[in-house]
């Protein structure tokens, strides 16, 4: 299969990629003004979903090649879960709040279930939307809700009050479309004909879908666990300990053992298994490993996955694998076929230092605003910190910005006492304001300084 090494929203420092801004609303958006869920495979390319704090949220999808585009936009929601398979895409949303200002209990708004696929906006499957005139049990519980999605089914979360069930919809071709109920949860996976169901910490069950019938257990207190096309499930315990089980060979079968946590950081952070292997992403001692592993023979250490904004979103379909990364200023999707190393979208050892453009005058309680100027050029922004110097020593501390390409942004400042009695004395402080850049790296440079000169306040 063809190389694919893609990031949306990268620098040209990106390896053998297709580099393309991620969008929402025709705007840039910066890592610290939104949040991200997602990304998740698709026949051709990946799709996930932006929520701008200010502004509509929305599922975007790249298609494979060209610029990422807006599907649809999403509506308000407290919980958001993504899925996506061949060329379906489906997301289930769930908001709770207040639908008049004032309540004095809030309620559920919206338990709805979008789906559509690659060409096709998602409408709405299922669920309720207050605002949508289709109204909410307003006694019903806000809940972080679970999807799952392949060719031929959509697995949700279903909420009692008592209970939490596996809900199942089977639109098989050839078929009439079912609904099964699968009596565990709220943990699961599906592939193929298969869904593998937990109730938290416990055994792990594997159900035909179409039928409901549970094939096989699994016993054990399983923290991560997935199912492939033809059934067989991979999981892993707090003991690091990673096995798999099928329907001809339903008891574990261990595959490695990852060593044993350093610190409460250390663990397994994702797994998945696909076409007989098993993609493992842990950490041990600060440092992200990811490795592909087969179910029959050896295993292969995978380049570290530097900036990525959750391991626990990494979606692999047994060829590619995809994941967010955030190394500067902007988010990047990344898209890699695990088969061309060659190929593996590296993130840029350095971020672009922004220059400072000026300096707004002191305030009274001593801070002060340094405006910085991200250029067009470096397609994942500036990120970084800012410090100012002068003769007598320090006249701000280091403070963290972060700032989207073509694009100016005030930092807030605070001087330091020696600067304040300094700028009290001549009126005038003539600071250096120095920008060093963020390495994912972790070698931070200085990459631009200028004189500036700070007034009081008027």
């Amino acid at each position: 299969m063809a190389a694919i090494a893609a990031m949306v929203a990268a620098d040209q420092a990106f390896a053998a990629g297709t580099l393309i801004p991620t969008k929402a609303n025709a705007s840039v958006i910066a890592g610290a003004d939104q949040a991200f869920v997602g990304p998740q495979l698709t026949d051709t390319g990946a799709a996930w979903i932006v929520a701008p704090r200010r502004g509509q949220s929305s599922l975007q999808l790249w298609r494979g090649s060209g610029p990422a585009a807006q599907l649809s936009a999403v509506g308000s929601s407290s919980f958001v879960a993504l899925a996506a398979s061949g060329s379906r895409v489906a997301y289930q949303r769930v908001w709770a709040g207040c639908a008049r200002p004032g309540c004095s209990r809030p309620g559920l708004l919206a338990d709805e279930v979008q789906l559509g696929s690659t060409t096709e906006p998602p409408t709405r499957f299922s669920g309720c939307d207050t605002a949508a005139g289709v109204r909410c049990d307003p006694g019903a519980p806000g809940f972080q809700p679970r999807i799952a999605l392949t060719p031929d089914a959509l697995v949700v979360t279903k909420v009692l009050p008592t209970v939490t069930h596996t809900l199942v919809t089977n639109f098989d071709a050839g078929l009439m479309p079912t609904t099964v109920e699968l009596p565990t949860g709220p943990y699961f996976a599906a592939a193929g004909r298969y869904v593998a169901a937990a109730p938290g910490l416990g055994p792990i069950t594997v159900f035909d879908r179409l039928t409901g019938a549970a094939l096989y257990q699994v016993a054990g207190e399983p923290s991560l666990m997935d199912v492939q096309a033809d059934g067989t499930i991979a999981f892993a315990d707090g003991a690091g300990r990673v096995a798999w089980a099928s329907i001809a060979a339903p008891t574990p079968h261990l595959l490695t053992t990852l060593p044993q946590p350093q610190s409460r950081a250390d663990g397994t952070l994702s797994l998945h298994i696909a076409d007989d292997k098993v993609l493992i992403i842990g950490a041990r001692s600060g440092t992200v490993t990811a490795n592909l592993q087969p179910l029959n023979g050896p295993a292969r250490v995978l380049p570290s996955l530097i900036g990525a904004l959750s391991y626990t979103d990494v979606d692999f379909d047994g060829t590619r694998m995809t994941w967010a990364t955030q190394p500067c200023s902007v988010i990047s999707v990344a898209v890699w076929d695990v088969d061309d190393a060659a190929a593996f979208p590296t993130p840029p050892r350095r971020c672009f230092a922004p220059p400072v453009l000026s300096v707004g005058r002191v305030r009274a309680d001593g801070r002060l605003v340094v405006q910085l100027t991200c250029p067009s050029g470096p397609r994942m922004g500036c990120e970084g910190t800012v410090r100012g110097t002068f003769g007598g020593g320090l006249a701000w501390a280091p403070v963290a910005y972060k700032v989207p390409p073509f694009t100016i942004r005030g930092v807030t400042v605070q001087l330091t006492r020696a600067a304040r009695a300094e700028l009290h004395r001549t009126r005038v402080l003539h600071a250096v304001g120095r920008v060093d850049a963020s390495s994912p790296a972790g070698l931070p440079t200085v990459n631009a300084a200028r004189q500036v000169a700070v007034r009081p306040a008027r």
